[in-house]
């Protein structure tokens, strides 16, 4: 689930689109109904095409948020870790380490030194 400001940049972008939209609409309408002798037909089949794909689209969405708490920010939210462990040998001597890897930026890092 993305967090807040994602998702309000997202929300913002598609009120956009459907804004330019809105506005191209009647002029496809007015050139596709006054195209004879199926212009009607084919501007019901684009705008009823469009409308049941964005239906398909909402629908087959992965993630439902219902009940579920939503992230304010990025770096509240959860990234899967990699455990690694690896030998060293620093000065003669051996040692283990045991590092957890954040696939989100270089800041996850986490080094734990094994007895």
């Amino acid at each position: 689930v993305y967090p807040t400001l994602l998702r309000l940049s997202g929300l913002g972008i598609s009120s956009s689109i459907a804004r330019i939209g809105g506005m191209l609409t009647p002029f496809v309408a007015v050139v596709l109904i006054n195209y004879p002798p199926y212009g009607g037909i084919i501007a019901l089949c684009i705008y009823g095409g469009a409308s049941a794909f964005a239906a398909l689209c909402s629908y087959l969405l992965p993630i439902e948020t219902v009940g579920r708490p939503l992230q304010d920010c990025v770096q509240e939210m959860s990234y899967p870790t990699k455990q690694i462990k690896a030998t060293t040998v620093i000065n003669g001597s051996e040692s283990e380490l045991e590092v957890s890897l954040k696939e989100s930026s270089v800041e996850g890092i986490e080094v734990k030194k094994i007895q």
